[in-house]
């Protein structure tokens, strides 16, 4: 069968969330599955399905653009009580503007999968992060246009800034020395651990999510014996495996890590919104030493946030500034 090439539909597209725009840095996948329950029969067996839910994802690695905006938008959750709906009392539409001219609109959405920050001169900030899509608030599905709308829209006239894109060199300060300044071989990855658990009704399907876990955890490589400033970072295997309540006064089985937890705060520069982030009350989970001829003698360390209170409320876990 002959086969027109110019009309195969292909090409990039922007995510529009929250009065943000999201160019990505590869590409965007949209993934709408039905969630259905078989009809089933004791002579025939199965002999039908029918709709039970439809829940979207948008999953994208966002091209790095960091502005004060992106920084409330992309990690909102530091302080967010655990069951509170993750939705919210407003729906935010999230609008795909692929550039052949089609538009795909879904109703409701919310960030459920916060982006690791990647703070290093090699890499830029933002990790992969991904959006999920329900139906209109308060809607009966039978309401066109209620979960999602196709129409020919053009992609709106948007900038693009790369002078937004954020990479730079970065420096850490973690309790006292020789952690109070330091420096990693390849910076900073933090990652943002979310457990969700969706609300669904038999009459309506999902209609919210709610936060259930968060963990926050940071990985690095620290180096030592370079100049940072105002001090030289002597950082030995005996002063990181130090910093585990391994034993004597500061260990002992089912002690608490808190014993050496410190704020990890990790200052970066360049773009135009710089991040400094703070994993709250970090422990220190994991030092890796590397033994060869090629391969500095620390490897990589785990830290781990802790969420700590002032009364009954639960202090952030992690801070961006």
């Amino acid at each position: 069968m002959p086969i027109n090439r110019t009309t195969i539909v292909r090409g990039p597209c922007m995510v529009s969330w929250n009065s943000l725009q999201f160019w990505s840095k590869g590409d965007v996948k949209l993934n709408v599955p039905l969630k259905v329950f078989e009809v089933m029969t004791s002579a025939y067996g199965k002999v039908g399905e029918a709709l039970a839910d439809r829940v979207a994802t948008v999953n994208l690695e966002p091209a790095g653009e960091i502005t004060a905006a992106f920084k409330a938008a992309l990690w909102p959750y530091a302080s967010f009580a655990i069951g509170a709906s993750i939705f919210g009392a407003t729906d935010l539409p999230l609008i795909i503007y692929a550039l052949d001219g089609t538009s795909y609109t879904f109703a409701a959405a919310a960030l459920t999968k916060m982006p690791d920050i990647i703070q290093s001169a090699r890499k830029t900030a933002v990790g992969p992060l991904e959006f999920t899509c329900i139906g209109k608030d308060n809607t009966a599905w039978s309401t066109a246009n209620s979960f999602l709308q196709v129409a020919a829209l053009a992609l709106p006239s948007i900038a693009f800034t790369p002078a937004n894109v954020l990479y730079g060199a970065v420096s850490a300060v973690w309790g006292a020395s020789p952690f109070d300044a330091f420096v990693c071989k390849d910076g900073f990855t933090t990652s943002f651990n979310m457990e969700i658990e969706p609300f669904d009704l038999d009459s309506d399907g999902t209609i919210d999510f709610w936060l259930k876990k968060l963990d926050v955890t940071t990985r690095a490589q620290p180096v030592t014996n370079v100049t940072v400033p105002a001090a030289t970072v002597a950082i030995t295997a005996a002063a990181a495996l130090a910093r585990l309540p391994l034993a004597g006064a500061a260990g002992g089985l089912r002690g608490s890590l808190l014993t050496n937890a410190s704020d990890l705060v990790m200052t970066q520069t360049g773009g135009t919104a710089p991040i400094v982030l703070t994993t709250k009350k970090a422990v220190l989970k994991e030092v890796r030493l590397d033994y060869g001829s090629g391969v500095p003698r620390i490897g990589e360390m785990v830290w781990e946030g802790t969420r700590d209170f002032t009364g009954a409320v639960a202090n952030p876990i992690f801070a961006i500034a």
